[in-house]
């Protein structure tokens, strides 16, 4: 009994340094951010970037410029000459993020308007953040109703993670899980799927969506059912020198391939037999990768993976 009792207590105890140490309010990044997005469609997959660059003046405001594109798997940096400048960001003293749409990319988005797509300073149960207006019907609903709100470790520092009874997510300083313009980004009606994948600041990664592990295409481009169903289960991780993998069925002719955080493949072992692979470290510097296992031109399973140094 005593020990369930320690147990617990040392878990309130982590949930209260969590949540305390959300005090510290994060604002939206200013320059140089990156949303890497993936839309589902049946058998159509979609990757777009959302790149934050340089500033400009709107009706006496600072904005930041915001550029679009649709990802291609060989390029993955972004910059304003590959992509196109759709819009910009403003965040006010109140912890209110409006966006001002620049080209018709946006459907019924009016580029005379100014649409507020977050607002951080609602944090209770029951509260309402209202988007919908008469003259302003770009919105993909009306509003939000805050369910609760936690908090998630991001960089060694936690922030507010927002849950909504209407089924969205907001992480403090980053915006939406579903996409960065979630607001005003139609809400899937089908059985289709819009998910950030990660997002980077000063090209460094800040958040990786656990349920894709992965940023760009380079690392599959649909997670099929049997993906998921599939297990590999690596030991130890983190790992300095080497570290082995084990799979729940025996392989033939698997390729295993090795994807830094900017989705540049590392290292790549091919004709992959049995259920344990041994991975060696080589040269690789210490940092977050990305393991993606395939089999007969299918990806069999995915899985993150960290080296440290000693």
């Amino acid at each position: 009994m005593k020990r369930y009792l320690l147990i617990l207590l040392i878990t309130l105890s982590t949930m209260k340094v969590g949540l305390g140490q959300t005090s510290v309010y994060h604002p939206l990044p200013g320059l140089d951010a990156l949303w890497s997005e993936i839309s589902i469609y049946g058998s159509a997959t979609t990757r777009l970037q959302y790149g934050m660059f340089g500033d400009t003046i709107i009706n006496s405001y600072t904005y930041h410029k915001i550029y679009q594109r649709t990802i291609i798997c060989w390029d993955t940096t972004m910059t304003t000459g590959n992509s196109d400048l759709v819009g910009a960001l403003r965040e006010d003293s109140l912890k209110r993020v409006y966006f001002h749409p620049l080209n018709s990319s946006f459907g019924s988005c009016s580029t005379d308007s100014v649409y507020k797509i977050y607002d951080f300073s609602k944090e209770t149960p029951g509260d309402t953040i209202q988007f919908f207006s008469a003259s302003m019907g770009c919105y993909a609903r009306e509003y939000l109703t805050i369910d609760y709100v936690d908090s998630i470790l991001i960089n060694g520092t936690y922030r507010k993670l927002f849950h909504f009874i209407e089924g969205e997510t907001w992480i403090e300083g980053i915006g939406s899980t579903r996409s960065l313009l979630s607001a005003i980004t139609a809400i899937p009606t089908c059985s289709c799927t819009n998910a950030l994948l990660c997002h980077k600041e000063n090209d460094t990664l800040v958040y990786i969506n656990p349920t894709y592990n992965f940023c760009y295409c380079s690392l599959g481009v649909n997670i099929h059912n049997e993906e998921k169903q599939n297990k590999i289960k690596v030991s130890p991780n983190p790992f300095s020198v080497l570290t082995t993998l084990n799979t729940n069925e025996n392989l033939t002719g698997a390729i295993l391939t090795v994807y830094n955080s900017n989705g540049q493949q590392v290292k790549k072992t091919e004709h992959i037999s049995g259920n344990k692979i041994t991975l060696h470290r080589d040269n690789l510097p210490s940092g977050l990768y990305f393991l993606l296992l395939t089999k007969d031109n299918k990806i069999f399973s995915s899985e993150r993976l960290i080296i440290a140094d000693k």
